[in-house]
């Protein structure tokens, strides 16, 4: 269900699109009350996915595709490839036409939206965050692309309107600490580098500084995950 609000008698209107079905019912508002429910015709080209998740991989060519719209879902063991390796809703537009054809992705639990097309060759453009995500602080997790932006959901004078990414990396905003107890999947920060703890326990007095695969430190086994997400304020707002 799609509901459109303008608050115009007329304009404001209603999309139904039944469950494993390709019909699309509508209806609009007249005088303030709902018309009755019309069934719209669908090109048999538009394909919803609405049953099992991760219909398609990240990787896989707009070549794979169906040409129309296609809608799926991927969960926690489909998500490798899409923004942040996150779960999410996947929406692919083909008409066979490289750099129309192109894909939209909403991670869960938030505002964002991705989108990519292909180029020349039939291949996927990078991933690129179109959406607005509102936050009260400069991220704290996910990976971040530079340009990527966060806007401030409480602006106040002389603060920002927001903060964009300057380096691409992994959020993280703990720094490691000496002789101090971690449990797994501990994520702390050292320089520019990002790690989490595999193995539980107390660290030593020297940081770890390895960029691959795992060292120990004291009790604590760490494992490099990447570099870190640098964020900037933008905007500052006029005291």
């Amino acid at each position: 269900m799609t509901t459109y609000r303008f608050g115009i008698n007329g304009v404001d209107r209603q999309e139904f699109r039944k469950y494993l079905k390709n019909e699309l019912w509508c209806r609009y508002v007249a005088d303030g009350t709902w018309t009755a429910w019309a069934k719209q015709a669908l090109s048999s080209e538009i394909v919803y996915f609405t049953g099992a998740p991760n219909g398609y991989t990240a990787a896989q060519l707009i070549s794979a595709y169906p040409t129309g719209t296609t809608i799926f879902r991927v969960n926690a063991s489909g998500a490798a490839g899409f923004p942040s390796d996150l779960p999410g809703m996947v929406t692919t537009y083909k008409f066979g036409i490289n750099g129309i054809d192109r894909q939209e992705f909403r991670p869960i639990s938030t505002n964002d939206l991705w989108r990519r097309y292909t180029d020349d060759s039939g291949n996927w453009t990078p991933w690129v965050n179109t959406g607005m995500t509102l936050a009260a602080t400069a991220p704290a997790t996910g990976t971040w692309v530079r340009g990527d932006k966060i806007y401030n959901s409480s602006p106040s004078a002389g603060g920002y309107e927001g903060w964009i990414c300057v380096s691409s990396g992994i959020a993280c905003k703990h720094i490691w600490l000496a002789s101090t107890p971690y449990v797994i999947n501990s994520r702390r920060f050292y320089g520019n580098n990002v790690y989490q703890a595999t193995v539980a326990g107390t660290t030593s007095d020297t940081p770890p500084t390895h960029t691959n695969g795992t060292a120990v430190d004291g009790t604590v086994t760490w494992t490099y995950l990447g570099e870190k997400a640098v964020f900037k304020g933008f905007g500052l707002i006029e005291a």
